[in-house]
């Protein structure tokens, strides 16, 4: 079964109110979300990350330090809001998860197993399974003048394994089965029509709304910014360490300004 030829039975319209705030007592701590992993392959020594909706520091982080370099690279090519869009699209995800009650601290737990063995290409795990990367560079992809592919491929950086839709439909599979793995083994080499482990919840239509719709997968244009909990210029902006210029702070600030990103921005030493 490819993306193309998925049959959605129906489309159930939500109306869509506030996006619920967990509280402390919902205990979620999810690992942050690499974007830029570094070559040993340590998944915590990352530039980019999402904190989830709830966390003290919940919205986009940088460590500007470890990213100074590479943003006016990037800037050249008209590429520098990539990692940028890449971590909204997990607060878009975010958004959908918390506003059905689907987010669970399992998927969490499993993420950075999963991602280890990705980036040291174990067997099995050389095709990539963590979808949310495949459209999270895909969302991102869209929203730059240019593009140019990543020195470094994560296996998960792909969409070669379906279509936007098709990706979506299975990374929403994932959520409402607490579970990344849901391909019977082994799952190398990438193909569309692998078959699914039995007994799988795919009972998605219920959760249908402007953010996510099996027709059409996540919601990938610009309406997104305003069904989400944040657009790109609400959510809290995060900027960890120190530029190497004296005015790197002003340079942080344009980069938000010019590129239309985030007013809630914050210094963090």
């Amino acid at each position: 079964m490819r993306g193309s030829h998925i049959n959605v039975s129906r489309f159930m319209k939500v109306k869509v109110g506030s996006i619920p705030i967990p509280t402390e007592d919902d205990d979620y701590n999810e690992p942050m979300e690499p974007i830029m992993p570094m070559i040993c392959c340590d998944p915590i020594d990352i530039i980019w990350w999402y904190k989830p909706i709830g966390s003290d520091d919940y919205g986009i982080h940088v460590e500007w330090n470890k990213w100074e370099n590479m943003y006016h690279e990037l800037k050249l090519r008209s590429n520098e809001t990539f990692p940028y869009y890449h971590e909204y699209f997990h607060h878009v995800c975010d958004s959908w998860s918390v506003k059905h009650g689907l987010r669970d601290k399992s998927l969490a737990k499993q993420y950075q197993i999963i991602w280890t063995k990705e980036e040291q290409k174990e067997k099995g795990y050389t095709a990539g399974i963590l979808l949310g990367e495949a459209l999270a560079e895909d969302f991102a992809k869209l929203r730059q003048k240019s593009f140019s592919l990543r020195e470094k491929k994560h296996p998960s950086y792909s969409l070669e394994m379906g279509d936007w839709a098709f990706c979506s439909l299975f990374h929403v599979y994932q959520i409402l089965n607490k579970n990344y793995e849901i391909f019977e083994k082994p799952i190398d080499p990438v193909v569309a029509d692998r078959e699914l482990i039995s007994g799988l919840n795919k009972n998605y239509e219920e959760f249908e709304d402007e953010l996510y719709s099996a027709s059409m997968g996540f919601c990938r244009n610009d309406t997104v910014y305003e069904n989400a909990k944040d657009s790109p210029q609400t959510i809290p902006f995060y900027v960890h360490g120190h530029g190497q210029e004296e005015n790197w702070k002003s340079e942080v600030q344009e980069f938000c300004k010019i590129n239309n990103l985030s007013k809630n921005l914050k210094f963090v030493d």
